[in-house]
């Protein structure tokens, strides 16, 4: 049902689509949160949703669309739901999860795994920030010149509205 990489799987088909949706509960809310600041650079997304706001966020996805589930042990029955829902419009559905047992992967069309480790009572967010980087950067890559008018056009603005101190 779905195509397993240990590193950077799924990343030609996530080429091709023209939409990113992200969703993590919990500590993964920050890797998806990342993501979507990194992603914006090459494709358009949308920040992950609330819990109860994940199936109304999506309600318009289809063909043209991927959404990127994020789970880790204690999976969340919302994200495989939304997961479920999004493949179930035809978009594209990929996981990043920890292991091919994962149950995220039922839903999958491509899955990303980031094992790790815990060696202490916090989640390490090492594995799955990597893999998203690097599917950030080849998505940025095959869709540089996007990119670089994204980063011109935020320069600009940064100058603009002095967002940022300059050397002097």
């Amino acid at each position: 049902m779905h195509q397993s990489h240990q590193y950077g799987g799924g990343r030609e088909q996530a080429c091709v689509v023209t939409t990113r949706d992200i969703f993590g509960r919990a500590c993964r809310l920050a890797v998806a949160l990342a993501a979507v600041f990194l992603l914006a650079s090459a494709l358009p997304s949308r920040a992950p949703a609330a819990d109860s706001e994940m199936l109304e966020q999506i309600m318009r996805i289809g063909t043209e669309d991927a959404l990127i589930g994020i789970g880790f042990p204690r999976y969340s029955h919302r994200t495989m739901q939304t997961m479920r829902y999004a493949g179930d419009q035809g978009a594209c559905v990929i996981a990043l999860t920890d292991s091919e047992r994962s149950p995220l992967c039922q839903t999958a069309a491509h899955v990303l795994l980031a094992r790790g480790d815990m060696v202490s009572f916090v989640d390490s967010l090492v594995a799955p920030l990597s893999v998203l980087s690097a599917l950030i950067v080849t998505l940025g890559q095959r869709r540089r010149a996007e990119a670089e008018q994204t980063f011109d056009r935020l320069e600009r603005i940064w100058d603009q509205y002095e967002v940022y101190e300059k050397d002097r």
